[in-house]
C-alpha cells in the first residue's frame, strides 16, 4: 500500500494496516525534520481536542495512554464577549467516564501516532511530491505513484491522505477545488510556564464578536503550553501561503502583528500575553470541501482532508479523519483481493457522516458572523439557553452525534447489512443494552412535576388566603418535588436509548397523572353538586 502523505491520517493508516499484516510505504512532500535524514513529525501545527470518537481511534491504536499523560482535562467550555465578559459556560458530558475531553497538541499526537508506526518498520520517503499516477483502467491491481524527484514506487493500492491541497486529489480529480470560506485565521503555540492567565485550567475559551466575525480560541494543551487561535471575517482578503498549515517562518515579525491586531479587536490582557510567548505561528485560509460523488479512481482512494475537509470551527476534523483509517484498514484487511469494493463502502460508511460535519462546521461559522447586532444577541440568548439544558440534563445532546460516534462499530453494522463477516477485528465493548429501569424512572420523574405543579397551586391559595405557615409548607414542597423530578429525570436520560424516550415517558407520566388528579377532581365535584337525601 502506498500512502501519499505523513501528517497524522497517513501515519495512522499505515500503522493500522502494518498490524493488519499489509506492507506499507508513506511518501511526504515535506523534507526530514532531522539531520539524520530519518522522518519525524516534528513541532508542527496547533492544538487538538480530544473528544471520545477521537480517543477511541487512539485507544484502539494503542497510542492514547502514549498522551494522556501530558493533555489537559477539559471539563468546560467558557463562551465570552470579545473583550473577556461571560455569555455563558457549558459543562461537558461524555458517555464513556474513561474518555473525558482533553486539551492536547497536533505535534504530540503526530509523534506519539510516529513512534508507534517507526516500530513497526513503516518507512517514511521524504521530499516526495506527487507529481503523476499510472494505473490500469480494466480492474487489475497495481498502480505506480511519479515524484517530481523524477524516482517513481509501485504497489497494489494508493491512499492519498495528503491534506486539504492533495496532489493526489488534484490528480484524480482535478475539478475537485478548495472552498474559501470568508475566514482567515493564526493558530499559534505559547510557552507561558504556567497556569493560563484569565482562564481556567480545564477550560476550553472561546471570545467572539459576532458583529465583525472576529473571534479567538485558546486552551491549555501540555503543561506550561498553550494552544489558541485568532481569526476575523475577511471577505476578499485570504491570506497567500506557500503551503497549507505551515508555520510562518519569521515568528518574531509575526506575533508583534498579531499583538497590535489583538490591541485593536481589545482582547483582555491574558490572551495578549500568550501572543509574544509563542513559539510558532500558523497562518491558514479556513476551506472546506464540497460534497464528491466518490472518494476513489480504481486503485487510488482520498481520505481525511484530501476528501472531505472541515473548517476548525467543530473541533473534529483531525478527529473524522482518523475515523476513515480505522474504517479503511478494517475494509482492507477484510476484502484484501477487492480494494475497489472496499473503497465503495469506505465511501457508504463515511461520506454522510463526514459532510454532515463539515456542514455543522461552516454553519457555526457563519453564525460567528451575524448579519446584525440584534441577531447576535438572539445567538447568545440561543446559547445560554442550550448550555442551561445541557447542565440540567447531564448530557451534551447538541453534540452527541459528533463525539460519541464509534467509526469501529460502524464500519462492523455496515459489513453485516453486507452479508460480510466483521471478524476482522475484536468488537469494542459494547455498551450496557437499556433496561426497563429508565422507563420506570422516567415515569417517576412526571408524577414528581405533576406533584411540583400541584404544591404550586396548593401554595399560591395559600398565599391568597394569608396562610403564611401553610403557604410556606407548599412551597417547600413544591422545591422538593422539583428537586426529585430532576434527580429521577437526568438519571432517566443516562439510561434512556436517548433523550426523546425519556422526555415522552416523562411528558407522558405528567400528563396522566394530571388527568388522574382532575378526574378525582370531577368526581369530587359531582359528588358535592348531588342532592342529599334524608
Amino acid at each position: 500500500v502506498l500512502i501519499i502523505g505523513a501528517g497524522t491520517a497517513g501515519p495512522a493508516l499505515a500503522l493500522a494496516l502494518k498490524r493488519y499484516g499489509h506492507d506499507v510505504e508513506i511518501f511526504e512532500r515535506a523534507e526530514p525534520a532531522s539531520k539524520t535524514g530519518v522522518w519525524e513529525p516534528g513541532d508542527v501545527g496547533g492544538g487538538f481536542t480530544l473528544f471520545p470518537n477521537f480517543q477511541r481511534v487512539l485507544k484502539r491504536l494503542g497510542v492514547l495512554g502514549d498522551l494522556t499523560p501530558d493533555a489537559i482535562h477539559l471539563d468546560h467550555v467558557d463562551y465570552l464577549r470579545l473583550d473577556g465578559t461571560l455569555i455563558t459556560h457549558w459543562p461537558v458530558f461524555n458517555k464513556d467516564s474513561e474518555l473525558r475531553m482533553f486539551g492536547t497538541l497536533r505535534s504530540s499526537v503526530a509523534k506519539a501516532i510516529s513512534s508507534a508506526m517507526g516500530k513497526e518498520g513503516v518507512i517514511v520517503h521524504a521530499g516526495k511530491r506527487l507529481v503523476a499516477i499510472e494505473q490500469p483502467t480494466d480492474g487489475t491491481l497495481g498502480v505506480r505513484a511519479v515524484f517530481e524527484d523524477g524516482t517513481s514506487a509501485a504497489g497494489d493500492i494508493l491512499v492519498g491522505a495528503d491534506g486539504v491541497n492533495s496532489a493526489t486529489r488534484g490528480i484524480l480529480f482535478p475539478e475537485v477545488k478548495p472552498v474559501r470560506t470568508e475566514y482567515v485565521g493564526y493558530l499559534g503555540v505559547s510557552e507561558h510556564g504556567g497556569e493560563l492567565l484569565g482562564i481556567s485550567n480545564s477550560s476550553l475559551t472561546f471570545l467572539s464578536d459576532v458583529a465583525t466575525g472576529r473571534g479567538t480560541w485558546a486552551s491549555l494543551a501540555a503543561p506550561g503550553r498553550s494552544a489558541w487561535c485568532m481569526f476575523e471575517a475577511r471577505k476578499g482578503g485570504e491570506i497567500v501561503l506557500d503551503g497549507a498549515w505551515q508555520a510562518t517562518a519569521d515568528v518574531a515579525s509575526e506575533s508583534s502583528t498579531l499583538a497590535e491586531m489583538a490591541e485593536r479587536w481589545g482582547l483582555p490582557d491574558w490572551f495578549r500575553q500568550m501572543i509574544p510567548k509563542a513559539n510558532r505561528i500558523i497562518p491558514v485560509n479556513f476551506s472546506y470541501l464540497e460534497p464528491m460523488a466518490s472518494w476513489h479512481k480504481h486503485n487510488c482512494v482520498i481520505i481525511g482532508d484530501a476528501a472531505h475537509a472541515v473548517v476548525p470551527f467543530a473541533g473534529n476534523g483531525a478527529a473524522i479523519a482518523l475515523e476513515d483509517t480505522e474504517a479503511l484498514a478494517t475494509l482492507l484487511s477484510k476484502l484484501p483481493d477487492n480494494p475497489q469494493r472496499a473503497f465503495e463502502l469506505l465511501y457508504e460508511i463515511r461520506a454522510s457522516r463526514t459532510y454532515a460535519v463539515s456542514k455543522e462546521a461552516i454553519t457555526i461559522g457563519e453564525r460567528s458572523h451575524a448579519p446584525s447586532k440584534f441577531a447576535g444577541q438572539v445567538g447568545n440568548l440561543v446559547m445560554k439557553v442550550m448550555s442551561f439544558a445541557t447542565r440540567m440534563l447531564g448530557r451534551n445532546f447538541n453534540l452527541e452525534w459528533i463525539t460519541e460516534y464509534d467509526s469501529h462499530q460502524a464500519t462492523l453494522d455496515t459489513l453485516k447489512k453486507h452479508g460480510i463477516s466483521p471478524s476482522v477485528a475484536p468488537l469494542p465493548a459494547p455498551p450496557p443494552p437499556a433496561g426497563a429501569g429508565w422507563v420506570a424512572l422516567a415515569v417517576a420523574s412526571g408524577v414528581a412535576a405533576a406533584l411540583a405543579t400541584l404544591a404550586v397551586k396548593l401554595a399560591a391559595a395559600s398565599a391568597m388566603q394569608a396562610w403564611a405557615a401553610e403557604a410556606a409548607v407548599r412551597g417547600t414542597a413544591m422545591a422538593v418535588a422539583n428537586v426529585v423530578m430532576w434527580t429521577l429525570f437526568t438519571r432517566a436520560l443516562a439510561a434512556a436509548p436517548s433523550s426523546a424516550h425519556a422526555l415522552v415517558v416523562n411528558s407522558g407520566a405528567n400528563l396522566c397523572f394530571a388527568l388522574f388528579r382532575w378526574s378525582i377532581d370531577c368526581l369530587m365535584t359531582i359528588r358535592q353538586m348531588a342532592p342529599r337525601t334524608s
